[in-house]
């Protein structure tokens, strides 16, 4: 049918035979331009080599989260290429009970969100790119998860706090992966405001974390999630890897490669 209607796109699906859908992939290349931007050319961290905390506009703070950052930043070393935090989880159950923080290999489903992100791990995965853009998967999580597994060395690993998260999700609205109607947003943050009101205030600023040494379970397999054939997106991404407008968009792209800086 793509052929037939004369699509320029109609030879490049992906693995589903599924064409790219611009609402999709723009997630993908935001992230990759994000966190490019910061460690490259945001000049206020050009000196700053700690973790950065990756958040998003429909996340949730938890008030002591910097105090966490500075009692992980005991153990972590900065200089660690392979070692994230995960501030965010996704447990139902967020007790606060605990001050273990668990010490695993990352998985991009459970811990990926309120990621802290150092400059040394971006340099380690800046020579990943060429996998991560051309990998068929339209989420840049599961694609950061195809980089860890199979380009990293040793792996990603990352500290996270399974039963007492600092970030909290509030994307179950609109988002994404989400369209629910009966739903506000204003509620869920209430919800989460007073879940951290009572009990659980006494519980904020732990004096100190325990760190449980690496888990010994295995990374996990997957399948690709397809959405990400399209050499557009490929070539697209491969340029803000590179900060230099790859040779194909001087032809898909004229106008965008001629007035338009990457960063």
């Amino acid at each position: 049918m793509a052929e037939w209607l004369g699509c320029s796109n109609a030879k490049w699906m992906d693995k589903y035979s599924q064409y790219r859908k611009p609402s999709i992939v723009q997630a993908k290349h935001h992230w990759l331009w994000k966190i490019r931007f910061v460690f490259e050319h945001l000049v206020a961290l050009s000196r700053y080599d700690r973790n950065v905390i990756f958040l998003e506009e429909d996340h949730y703070v938890v008030e002591d989260i910097l105090h966490v950052l500075r009692l992980v930043e005991r153990q972590l070393n900065v200089s660690e290429p392979n070692g994230v935090v995960s501030f965010g989880s996704y447990t139902a159950q967020q007790t606060y009970t605990s001050n273990e923080v668990n010490t695993e290999y990352w998985v991009s489903s459970r811990d990926n969100m309120g990621m802290g992100i150092s400059r040394a791990v971006w340099r380690n995965l800046s020579t990943c790119l060429k996998l991560f853009c051309q990998f068929d998967d339209y989420n840049w999580d599961w694609s950061l998860y195809e980089i860890s597994a199979h380009c990293i060395p040793n792996h990603l690993k990352v500290f996270r706090f399974p039963s007492a998260t600092r970030v909290y999700h509030l994307g179950n609205c609109i988002g994404l992966h989400h369209r629910n109607v009966n739903c506000s947003v204003q509620e869920q943050a209430l919800i989460v405001t007073q879940r951290l009101s009572g009990p659980v205030v006494a519980r904020l600023y732990p004096p100190v974390f325990n760190f449980k040494p690496l888990s010994t379970k295995r990374m996990l397999t997957f399948r690709a999630n397809g959405g990400w054939a399209d050499p557009r997106d490929h070539a697209l991404c491969q340029s803000m890897a590179t900060a230099s407008w790859n040779s194909s968009l001087l032809i898909w792209a004229p106008q965008l490669t001629a007035h338009s800086p990457i960063y």
